[in-house]
């Protein structure tokens, strides 16, 4: 595996955002769904196959990380650019910071989309896992903006981990602690993602 780290600019950067700054994400529902996901071809999100799937720069793609999250403190972003298999994935991310000892670490990982248009393993494989987890600890899945999600979380469901699928190509990763409880839930965090933009970028991607 080839790995390719390009660090963001001004690092030591970072940017607060206020109560003023809701960006009115919260009004956007997060609806929880305890049923097993379908992820047959075109069931996930409707998107045209194709036989070569072209990856989208990182320097592109880091723009759709969400600029701030209300009350949270901005790091700039960290690009990633790994081979797999022979095939580029290209991974942004950038970390939030709350009061109270809070943090998320949001990622955008591009996985281009497959000729059968299949949705990456890596999701299906977390959402569907039969592991075992620890005592108070759950996998649960939910819907953002229409698209699928799953999380794995403790009682509070505000530390753990979530991820979700756009466009059968993109998977959104949270990594969570101490989430305010203003957003309620680590699996919430997605819905400051800029989702319906990735949609048209991937299509015009291809």
């Amino acid at each position: 595996m080839l790995v390719v780290v390009i660090a963001g600019c001004d690092s030591n950067k970072k940017t607060t955002s206020s109560e003023k700054d809701s960006t009115n994400s919260l009004s956007k529902k997060v609806v929880v769904d305890t049923t097993s996901f379908e992820f047959d071809k075109g069931k996930v999100t409707q998107v045209q196959s194709r036989s070569v799937p072209g990856r989208i720069q990182a320097e592109i793609l880091r723009e759709y990380l969400p600029k701030s999250i209300p009350n949270a403190t901005t790091y700039p972003p960290s690009m990633t650019i790994t081979t797999e298999n022979g095939q580029q994935v290209v991974t942004v991310s950038k970390e939030y910071t709350f009061s109270g000892n809070g943090s998320a670490m949001i990622s955008i990982v591009d996985f281009g989309i497959s000729p059968n248009n299949e949705p990456p393993s890596t999701f299906k494989e977390f959402c569907n896992s039969t592991a075992e987890l620890n005592e108070g600890v759950t996998r649960d899945k939910f819907t953002f903006d229409g698209h699928p999600g799953c999380m794995v979380s403790d009682e509070t469901k505000r530390n753990g981990i979530a991820q979700g699928l756009i466009a059968n190509r993109f998977l959104l990763k949270v990594e969570g602690s101490n989430i305010p409880a203003s957003i309620a839930t680590v699996g919430a965090i997605l819905q400051f993602v800029k989702s319906e933009e990735l949609v048209a970028l991937s299509s015009s991607a291809q």
